[in-house]
């Protein structure tokens, strides 16, 4: 937090984390530094205290109402010299300030720079502006051939119960299954920065009430899918999901849930699906435009930090994604100066 005068002017969240280096590495690489990791963890998985959070895809900075250009930039350079200094004090030598957007970096750049970090590419979000009022305008925004795949894809999903608002008490052991399942498919794994806490689903929901809803999918009574979203006053933030393989895929399951996430926001009146990461291919084609984000990091040693700024734009966390370096130029990104209400 950032006072003056005793008044917060800004906040944000701290975590403590190890840092795989080679998360975005494949092949023997991997398999060295898999070995390497058994033996000595310290020289593969770096330490590491962050602004922000692990499992948010934006960095949420909160401050007060009225700051000007200048007091802002103030506030956020004090808060990077206070986490350094915590740093030091814990014994931790690498700096992170995770997912600045293109947005929030046209006036945090310089702030970073000047306190000596540097910044590499993360994974984009994904965002899903509605322009329409109903479902049906929402389809024919999309491309003929995105149209008759969605239409045939949903009319093949077969007898899914969908659920809108369960409680995550009732079925909290099944979502973590059903999330670990969906993380062991994935190509690339995370790490720390996809772990949660087994009560995780039931702390956001008693936190945050019917801001915080659960969506399940059943089959014959079975648990086949899950969604969590977020419920914010001008977005549906859809953050985490689950399937049961193969049934998910038997039903269309991803594709029932999209339009259940569209129909949610239609219902509420609110016009922004922030869809997160991953899957980028799928989302572009179902409307969404991409905005880029940003890792910036630092050595607390003044020697070893120009080495790590050499080093560390190599380490392209966005290129972990096949889905991005498939659609290479053709990513739909957003212009940070633009006009979009993200």
């Amino acid at each position: 937090v950032a006072r003056s005068n005793g008044a917060p002017l800004m906040a944000a969240p701290v975590f403590e984390a190890a840092f795989r280096y080679d998360m975005s590495w494949n092949g023997p690489l991997r398999r060295v530094t898999e070995a390497l990791h058994a033996r000595a963890p310290k020289l593969v998985a770096l330490p590491v205290i962050g602004l922000g959070s692990p499992h948010a895809d934006e960095l949420a900075l909160g401050t007060t109402g009225g700051l000007g250009d200048g007091e802002r930039s103030t506030a956020f350079g004090e808060m990077l010299a206070t986490l350094e200094a915590d740093a030091r004090e814990r014994g931790t030598e690498v700096l992170f300030v995770k997912d600045i957007t293109d947005r929030q970096a046209l006036w945090a750049d310089d702030v970073l720079r000047r306190a000596g970090f540097s910044r590499l590419p993360t994974l984009p979000v994904a965002h899903l502006h509605l322009k329409g009022e109903t479902e049906a305008d929402y389809i024919a925004s999309l491309s003929s051939n995105m149209r008759s795949n969605l239409r045939r894809k949903l009319k093949r999903v077969g007898d899914v119960e969908t659920v809108v608002g369960a409680d995550a008490r009732d079925v909290r052991d099944e979502l973590n299954e059903l999330r670990r399942a969906t993380i062991d498919k994935a190509d690339t794994e995370y790490g720390a920065f996809e772990e949660l806490s087994p009560d995780f689903f039931v702390a956001i929901q008693d936190a945050m009430s019917d801001r915080s809803l659960i969506i399940l999918y059943r089959t014959d009574g079975k648990l086949i899918g899950f969604s969590h979203v977020l419920i914010g006053d001008d977005r549906v933030n859809y953050k985490y999901t689950g399937m049961r393989y193969p049934e998910a895929r038997d039903h269309n399951l991803y594709f029932l849930n999209w339009m259940t996430l569209v129909r949610l926001c239609l219902e509420r009146g609110i016009k922004h699906l922030h869809a997160g990461e991953t899957a980028y291919l799928t989302k572009t084609r179902l409307g969404c435009v991409v905005e880029r984000s940003w890792i910036y990091f630092k050595h607390t040693n003044r020697f070893v930090n120009p080495l790590f700024r050499a080093i560390g734009p190599r380490i392209r966390i966005d290129r972990m994604d096949e889905d991005v370096k498939r659609l290479g130029d053709q990513m739909p990104y957003i212009e940070p100066a633009g006009t979009h209400p993200v």
